[in-house]
């Protein structure tokens, strides 16, 4: 939690095995209000596990769509990322940690796909980010 508070991207991640291992992938991040994550995919299957505080997951089509929003939290503790589908979250409150295991073998090379129609992660692009919130 203290890590995320004080980090730039104010957000933690911590995998329970190193960073060569090929099996399925388990973890948690812990995410500040403020953070930023860019959408992205995967390309095997993700679980996404809540633990603390609270989220909202945005699923998108390939062109940016919003296709889904739905909340994680204590009363809907789990949401399944279908593999390539582009999605985002975003903390409701602060300290919120969610648990993920993202399906393997994983290959460090086809691990996420970045949405090419998203902005950047930082300050400059902030607006487009806050306005996921609202629509």
């Amino acid at each position: 939690i203290e890590k995320s508070r004080k980090g730039e991207r104010k957000r933690a991640a911590f995998f329970y095995h190193n960073s060569e291992y090929k099996g399925t992938q388990i973890g948690i991040n812990v995410i500040q209000p403020m953070s930023i994550i860019k959408p992205h995919a995967r390309y095997e299957d993700e679980s996404l596990i809540h633990l603390k505080g609270s989220f909202i997951y945005i699923e998108f089509d390939h062109n940016g769509k919003i296709l889904k929003k739905e909340s994680l939290n204590k009363n809907n503790n789990h949401i399944r990322v279908p593999a390539r589908s582009f999605n985002t979250v975003y903390s409701t409150e602060i300290n919120s940690a969610l648990g993920m295991l993202i399906q393997g073998p994983i290959d460090s090379k086809n691990y996420r796909i970045d949405a090419d129609w998203a902005p950047l992660e930082d300050e400059s692009d902030r607006i487009w980010y806050e306005s996921l919130k609202i629509n």
